[in-house]
């Protein structure tokens, strides 16, 4: 089912209301402001992944003909066998990665735009940055791992916020947590993989609401109330915003806020 209209021109993703209501769980706050800890992908055929998991065990190392490391990344060439065929693969090992969809005083908010080397030029993004991996914990279970990891990332995603948006110090609360009205990760579970043929980075969305009173150091921001928090302005931002991870979560967002719309009207 696409919906159109008073989504202000996004089309609603394919969700089935029994669907959604059997296989989605339920917002670990009891409340509905937190939609986009629902994750899509758990709509997902469960036979397609026992399909992939065959598919993978076709594949076997056979040797790392060379590795290359660097404090950023580590690059590997490897020799594999699929079946009877030889192949010779570069894979990339990367920190995974954390953006933020931040929202203040009902704007969207993101850093002073940041020279990129990848493409020359300086781009507009959500801030972000590289999550280091964690250290399992002596005696844990995976579960507690699981748990913990979650936690630290959500961690480092907050600081990141605060590192790029220039919270001032004379704003800050007694509380760190204070000065967020609130704080939910879009993909706590599992990142989604950024180029599963070349890379293991993963990406980890989160979204930032702060409370009104917290004040911004302007001259650290780009488009400084610009761009209002709302489908509309979603849209719109959409037209300027290059960074197809930022991108990404962006619409997740959105569709959140369409599902809202929906369990409103249905109400």
């Amino acid at each position: 089912i696409i919906a159109i209209g008073q989504t202000n021109g996004f089309a609603v993703l394919p969700y089935l209301r029994a669907s959604c209501q059997n296989s989605v769980p339920s917002c670990p706050n009891d409340c509905p402001s937190h939609p986009n800890d629902w994750p899509s992908h758990s709509l997902s055929l469960q036979s397609s992944h026992s399909q992939s998991d065959n598919e993978a065990s076709t594949w076997e190392l056979q040797s790392t003909l060379t590795t290359i490391t660097s404090p950023w990344l580590t690059i590997h060439n490897e020799r594999l066998k699929d079946g009877g065929t030889l192949l010779d693969y570069w894979r990339v090992e990367k920190d995974d990665s954390a953006v933020i969809v931040t929202i203040h005083q009902g704007y969207f908010c993101f850093p002073r735009q940041s020279y990129r080397p990848g493409v020359g030029r300086a781009t507009l993004d959500f801030p972000g940055g590289k999550i280091p991996p964690s250290s399992p914990l002596d005696g844990s279970s995976d579960d507690d791992d699981e748990n913990v990891e979650m936690v630290q990332r959500q961690e480092v995603a907050s600081n990141i916020l605060k590192s790029e948006l220039g919270i001032l110090d004379t704003s800050r609360p007694s509380s760190k947590d204070d000065i967020y009205a609130d704080f939910y990760a879009i993909n706590a579970q599992e990142g989604y993989a950024i180029n599963s043929s070349f890379s293991n980075q993963r990406l980890y969305g989160f979204v930032a609401i702060l409370r009104d009173e917290v004040v911004l150091d302007t001259s650290r921001l780009s488009y400084y109330k610009e761009f209002p928090a709302t489908v509309r302005g979603a849209r719109e931002l959409l037209v300027i915003l290059p960074c197809l991870q930022c991108r990404i979560l962006l619409l997740e967002w959105v569709q959140g806020q369409l599902l809202l719309l929906v369990d409103n009207d249905d109400s």
